[in-house]
């Protein structure tokens, strides 16, 4: 398995408040550079402090050091992992979080962190925001190009929050050698339009694909902060 894995603050944040999470290495500081690191792995995770709550960032890493310390070999697995992760938030704080299992075939999330899965010349999205714009999706008013101009785009129906309901998406996938996947937050795909963003993962060279994706991110505003995870299996 080859995984690239960046997180950074953007081009107007001042503070990160996202994070990444392969296994042991928990990462929350805004990284210079991508990383590339390979080996066998078990879990994949990205956590985006949500910026207008207090504490975003300790959202972020309670979330993280807890889905560190779990096994996910079932649907069950990480609901109780987000839950007890939210069960440690400071009050008015949270996060909106994706990822990967692969000792359980699982794809996951919360809010509008997202996990991709490359087929063919495609992204297919195997996650399922909670939030306004998808709610729009659903209903047949918004397509999925439509979000990056919707003024309301960030408005969550759900998050990692203490004391609050919290919808936890879960989804079995398949998993087979050389598949490609992207796991980020909305601070990347927020960024691209969906053909845009395919047209960066236009082969499988994982190194490749970052490149593109950096490329293109010089000339947009990068308003918030970043990080994604790219895996090939």
């Amino acid at each position: 398995m080859e995984i690239i894995y960046y997180v950074n603050k953007g081009k107007v944040r001042e503070n990160n408040e996202d994070g990444v999470l392969i296994d042991d290495i928990l990462v929350t500081a805004s990284m210079k550079e991508p990383e590339k690191i390979k080996g066998n792995f078990k879990k994949i995770i990205v956590s985006d402090g949500m910026g207008g709550l207090d504490n975003g960032e300790v959202a972020t890493k309670i979330l993280l050091e807890t889905f560190k310390t779990s096994e996910l070999k079932t649907e069950e697995d990480v609901k109780n992992t987000v839950f007890k992760s939210a069960g440690n938030f400071l009050e008015n704080s949270g996060c909106a979080m994706a990822g990967i299992s692969f000792e359980g075939n699982l794809a996951f999330n919360v809010g509008d962190c997202r996990v991709y899965k490359q087929v063919d010349i495609f992204l297919n999205r195997l996650t399922k925001d909670h939030s306004l714009a998808e709610q729009l999706i659903d209903m047949g008013k918004l397509s999925e190009d439509d979000i990056i101009e919707y003024e309301k785009k960030n408005v969550l129906t759900s998050a990692v929050m203490k004391n609050k309901d919290i919808n936890i998406y879960v989804k079995k996938i398949k998993i087979k050698k050389n598949d490609i996947f992207l796991v980020c937050s909305d601070g990347l795909w927020g960024e691209f339009g969906l053909d845009e963003l395919e047209e960066c993962f236009n082969n499988n060279d994982i190194e490749k694909i970052v490149v593109n994706i950096l490329d293109s991110l010089k000339d947009k505003k990068v308003k918030d902060n970043i990080s994604f995870v790219i895996i090939k299996v």
